[in-house]
């Protein structure tokens, strides 16, 4: 998602696809599922493998190094447009449909990429409250986020 969005705003900002992914709501949205990406890793995946060489660069520069640089990215794209707290029920949209995709696709194949959505080893109970502490998670961070957005551009 990063990758699009960052891609999309330099190689296409007239466009449609880079004018929207240029939109406060659209680089605040992105900003929160990679946070939650680097913090989900860094808290909980971390210890749980230890990746070496090559791979612990690449994972090492997705969880922890590009969290804060597009962090840094949105901190520089504020402007004054001010994001309205109703945006945060549509950035629930993606995590939550990619939790059904991800609990489907387990279900068909036995495989799930993350030990905390496991239906096979956890049950389905355990599953749905790691994915409400998630969207909790996302929720506050989501808020904290638009809260920030709003203080720097009343201010500006």
């Amino acid at each position: 998602m990063v990758a699009i969005c960052c891609t999309s705003i330099v190689l296409f900002p007239k466009n449609k696809i880079g004018l929207f992914f240029a939109k406060p709501t659209s680089i605040t949205a992105v900003t929160l599922y990679i946070l939650i990406v680097g913090l989900i890793y860094n808290l909980i995946l971390r210890f749980l493998w230890q990746p070496a060489g090559i791979a612990r660069i690449v994972v090492e520069m997705l969880h922890s190094i590009i969290p804060i640089l597009v962090l840094i990215f949105w901190w520089s794209m504020i402007d004054q447009r001010v994001i309205h707290w109703r945006s945060i029920f549509s950035w629930l949209l993606y995590p939550f449909v990619y939790l059904l995709y991800t609990l489907w696709h387990g279900a068909l194949s036995g495989f799930y990429p993350y030990p905390f959505v496991d239906v096979s080893e956890l049950g389905v109970n355990r599953v749905l409250t790691n994915s409400v502490i998630i969207t909790v998670v996302l929720l506050l961070i989501g808020l904290l986020l638009i809260r920030i957005n709003r203080r720097i551009a009343k201010n500006r």
